[in-house]
């Protein structure tokens, strides 16, 4: 859960003939309190000002997550002609939330990756 406001600046996405078409869009989030489970339980952070930018084109839509002024991605998400969503989270997410992970793990490692069918004919 995301204390206050995400304000999408910009956002145009084409859906044409059952697929995504070109696209382009902007949302930015103020930062604040992030809230999410842990065990039986819930854990929160603070994060600083967060942006999200999408780029669509030949069927294949792109999200990139990352402090707004910086250019190194928290997140991707990448949903794919086939239908098959994939995201990508990296350590600098954990570490704007101050948790702890692998001593040896860099910044722009990839700490977790999940791919699975989003769209109806998605295939693994």
């Amino acid at each position: 859960m995301l204390e206050g406001d995400v304000a999408i600046e910009r956002l145009v996405l084409e859906w044409r003939d059952g697929a995504f078409g070109d696209g382009r869009g902007v949302a930015r989030w103020s930062g604040g309190e992030v809230t999410w489970p842990m065990g039986d339980g819930v854990q929160s952070a603070q994060f600083p000002p967060m942006e999200a930018v999408l780029n669509a084109a030949a069927g294949q839509v792109s999200l990139k997550v990352s402090e707004q002024g910086k250019d190194e991605p928290v997140a991707l998400a990448d949903i794919f002609p086939d239908g098959m969503l994939e995201i990508q989270v990296f350590k600098r997410m954990v570490d704007l939330a101050g948790q702890s992970w692998s001593g040896a793990a860099q910044p722009g490692d990839t700490i977790f990756r999940v791919r699975q069918p989003l769209l109806p004919g998605g295939r693994q």
